[in-house]
């Protein structure tokens, strides 16, 4: 009788090692032909520029690699957030963590496999099926409104661009991070990233200033994203200010990033996986502190200031709230005192000690942001399209003169709001505190996992970003990008929980 039906198919390839790599060292044929043709463009590119040779030769490596390990991937992304310098193809602002986004997306094909194979080992019968992540869901509301917001769109270029990007940030990134195996590993690279790269470039703050302009960054060859020479009367914060810019080129690109950051370093030093990671959390939060106050931003410091309230008051509900009555108490006490000896004359400009004229200037701005949704309340000017409508029209007369034509509304939501009528508004509203419902329900069921200080560190990051959403416009730079990457990895770690107790 036949035994071939006992006889090990030696073809077949291993589900667990379905990777790119996997696939060339098993197709021994086809990865001749890749490797042959992959020696060839590489030999070509080092003849004709060694450099782009070289950095495609490097890009190969780290395609391979990552395609077998999404949390190098993960690690280049998050150092990146600190890097928004940037540069320009067919008009679109390119930077490092784009480059990073590229690369990832052209590996998730790979990751996904792998990540299925897994769990098909682990006898999960669903992971076939691609599911768009609920994060996704709850941003699309809005990325549709950017869209909608072109139709009488005051610059439908400009506007076109920025709603290009709001797919990135926001339906993406996402989707990326659903490559993501929640092993281990991963978590433990996730929680020492968010230990050292943060106070990294707070250190580079620090430096900056008590060095007088020379940071760390710009000793290694890292630039801060200044303008061109034609439009040289840009400057770089520390230039005009003294203030910390770091690798950000302004103050409030730092403190943002700071902030939003520090929730991380807080919700792993309250849950810590390991006890450890407290002491190093505790270094790292300190370093950070130290970075905002060079930064020496109002808005950075409102938003860490509800950041540790929200994060310290999930926490420890009980001792919170008897902290927060005993320093309200104090506060209110402090603010009669400095109104009768300090003698304040009734106006804004005499209550805020040091720089008024930029909060002036944000009253005024608040002003006309206002007139301009009045005027197109169902979907706006276009997304980003309020300074293009306000220099159309009738230029703002500013305390704090630009000397060029750049503007945004220096407040989250009323950009949102002018940009995209009351449809984009409310799906932002609507994405925000859905967001926090599913977080905080998620933290409240939680199971005890080393996981869960990352469900609180989406929390925090999310409270600091609405309260700098304020009083500045935080579409610039990456700062979404950092929002969605906590919120990602929030979701992420809820629904460890929720399948943990679906297997109890």
């Amino acid at each position: 009788m036949s035994q071939s039906n006992n006889k090990p198919d030696d073809t077949a390839l291993p589900q667990t090692q379905y990777s790119l790599w996997a696939m060339a060292r098993h197709y021994q044929i086809p990865g001749l032909i890749i490797a042959v043709l992959l020696g060839l463009i590489s030999s070509l590119l080092i003849v004709i520029n060694p450099y782009v040779g070289v950095g495609f030769v490097f890009g190969l490596i780290a395609y391979v690699v990552i395609c077998n390990k999404v949390e190098l991937a993960f690690a280049i992304l998050i150092f990146s957030f600190a890097i928004p310098v940037q540069k320009s193809l067919a008009g679109f602002p390119l930077n490092l963590t784009d480059a990073t986004i590229v690369l990832w997306g052209m590996a998730w094909p790979f990751l996904m496999i792998q990540k299925n194979n897994l769990a098909r080992k682990n006898n999960k019968s669903d992971t076939n099926r691609i599911k768009i992540p609920k994060l996704a869901l709850l941003t699309s509301g809005l990325v549709i409104a950017a869209f909608v917001s072109l139709i009488g769109a005051e610059n439908f270029g400009g506007s076109l661009k920025q709603a290009i990007r709001l797919v990135e940030w926001l339906i993406v990134l996402p989707i990326l991070f659903m490559s993501v195996q929640t092993s281990k590993l991963f978590w433990t690279v996730a929680t020492c990233i968010f230990l050292l790269v943060p106070p990294l470039f707070a250190l580079d703050g620090v430096v900056e200033v008590l060095n007088n302009g020379q940071s760390l960054s710009k000793m290694v060859g890292i630039p801060a994203p200044v303008p061109s020479e034609e439009h040289s009367e840009i400057r770089h914060t520390f230039d005009v200010s003294g203030r910390a810019g770091s690798t950000f080129g302004g103050a409030q690109g730092l403190a943002m990033y700071l902030t939003m950051m520090m929730a991380a370093i807080l919700s792993i030093i309250i849950s810590p996986p390991k006890p450890f990671y407290r002491i190093l959390g505790l270094g790292a939060f300190a370093l950070c502190i130290a970075g905002m106050y060079f930064a020496k931003s109002r808005g950075g410091m409102l938003g860490c200031f509800v950041m540790i309230s929200v994060v310290m008051f999930i926490s420890y509900p009980k001792a919170t709230s008897r902290i927060m009555i005993i320093a309200g108490t104090a506060l209110a006490l402090a603010f009669v005192g400095f109104l009768i000896f300090y003698g304040w004359d009734g106006t804004i400009a005499g209550l805020i000690p040091g720089r008024a004229e930029a909060v002036l200037d944000r009253i005024i701005i608040w002003q006309r942001a206002l007139s301009v949704f009045a005027e197109n309340p169902i979907n706006g000017v276009g997304f980003g399209g309020f300074r293009d409508h306000v220099y159309n029209h009738e230029p703002l007369q500013l305390n704090v003169g630009l000397g060029y034509e750049s503007l945004h509304c220096h407040n989250t939501y009323l950009e949102v709001l002018t940009g995209t009528g009351i449809l984009g508004f409310g799906a932002y509203i609507t994405f925000l505190l859905l967001t926090w419902k599913h977080l905080l329900s998620a933290w409240r069921n939680r199971l005890g996992l080393e996981t869960d200080c990352f469900i609180l560190c989406a929390m925090g990051g999310l409270s600091a970003y609405m309260m700098f959403g304020m009083v500045d416009m935080l579409f610039l730079q990456n700062m979404h990008m950092v929002l969605i990457a906590l919120l990602s990895l929030g979701f992420i770690a809820a629904q460890q929980n929720k399948t943990k107790e679906i297997q109890q």
